[in-house]
């Protein structure tokens, strides 16, 4: 169980980033009770405005429907469209002082410019990441959602990224208000609790489980909750 840390704000709206590498099970986790009991904590802590399903913003299907209604085209053109309407949103938002979520491999430090510009405008800034053991869990996780009709993605890629990805998550828990690291490493999407970060300090409660996780957040200063 997540302990609340205490205190009451305004309502104020929320940049959620859900990261994790291919086939963490980031897309089934917004439907868990893990997700909803982060979502609890964070309305508790920081009296966030609640999020709407309309308010995520999933790059993998802002793509891949650009490429079904346009099949004339690459999928290079249809990512780089997908970049232009993740921006356009992103900006919408900011503009309506509106919380949103953006799905993410974590893969680059692209949305450290948005996370950033969250704070200045007041937001309520949290990373939850889902961590899986490997980059050989994550091909076969992809391997097994193409064959119930889901997208693809390269074994270069999925490497690449993974490792891209865990050297991105101490830069975020670092800027973020409040961040989540969960492992979902079994055949079932069983989200534990790995580590838990408040204003770029962090407690690692599970050392064993992602035998990455104290390199990744090494140098980070201790939180006491």
């Amino acid at each position: 169980m997540l302990k609340n840390i205490t205190a009451k704000s305004e309502e104020k709206p929320l940049l959620l980033l859900l990261a994790g590498s291919n086939g963490a099970g980031k897309s089934t986790y917004i439907k868990s009770e893990d997700f909803k009991n982060v979502l609890n904590v964070l309305k508790d802590r920081f009296n966030i405005m609640p999020l709407k399903p309309y308010q995520f913003i999933n790059p993998d299907i802002i793509s891949i429907s650009h490429l079904m209604i346009n099949p004339e085209i690459d999928e290079m053109s249809a990512n780089l469209w997908a970049v232009q309407e993740i921006e356009k949103s992103i900006n919408k938002y900011f503009n309506l002082c509106k919380g949103f979520a953006i799905e993410t491999v974590l893969s680059t430090d692209k949305y450290i410019k948005y996370v950033e510009e969250a704070k200045s405008k007041g937001y309520i800034t949290a990373l939850i990441y889902i961590g899986l053991d490997s980059p050989e869990t994550a091909i076969k996780r992809v391997r097994m959602r193409v064959k119930t009709g889901g997208h693809d993605v390269s074994e270069d890629k999925i490497r690449k990224r993974f490792n891209n990805s865990i050297n991105n998550i101490k830069y975020f828990v670092k800027l973020t208000n409040f961040s989540i690291i969960h492992s979902n490493i079994g055949d079932a999407n069983h989200y534990e609790i790995i580590a838990v970060g408040y204003n770029g300090k962090v407690e690692i409660k599970d050392e064993k489980t992602l035998s990455w996780i104290n390199k990744a957040l090494k140098g980070l200063p201790k939180l006491k909750l």
